[in-house]
């Protein structure tokens, strides 16, 4: 994919950090939009915390289940253990206003590699 962005540029006479320019915004909104889904699916979470903002997920959620099997909650719960919404935190650093470079490359690089483990 990384060789048809460059292709693609090339040919619309678009340089690669005009284009990282161009994509960071709408790449953190999508990863925004991604990473609300996932909390509100509770397929990740993060550890268990005793913070006040916390969340817990009902019985049969990810969270739940792994609670279940780690021996952390009994059968009979009817929702996890308090644990940190990650998700929110990445949702929240993905809509952020980043610093730009001059030339792009450090938001086309961020937004490259967001979504990459």
């Amino acid at each position: 994919m990384d060789c048809a962005v460059a292709a693609a540029c090339r040919a619309h006479a678009i340089s690669l950090p005009r284009f990282a320019d161009l994509a960071v915004a709408p790449l953190g909104i999508a990863l925004m939009l991604a990473r609300i889904g996932c909390f509100l699916a509770g397929c990740d979470y993060g550890k268990v915390s005793a913070l006040p903002w916390a969340v817990r997920f009902p019985a049969h959620s990810p969270a739940w289940q792994d609670h279940l099997a780690a021996g952390l909650v009994p059968a009979g719960r009817a929702e996890s253990l308090p644990v940190h919404p990650t998700e929110l935190y990445e949702a929240a650093l993905g809509g952020r206003d980043s610093p730009r470079s001059r030339s792009g490359w450090c938001d086309g690089g961020c937004a490259a590699t967001a979504g990459r483990s």
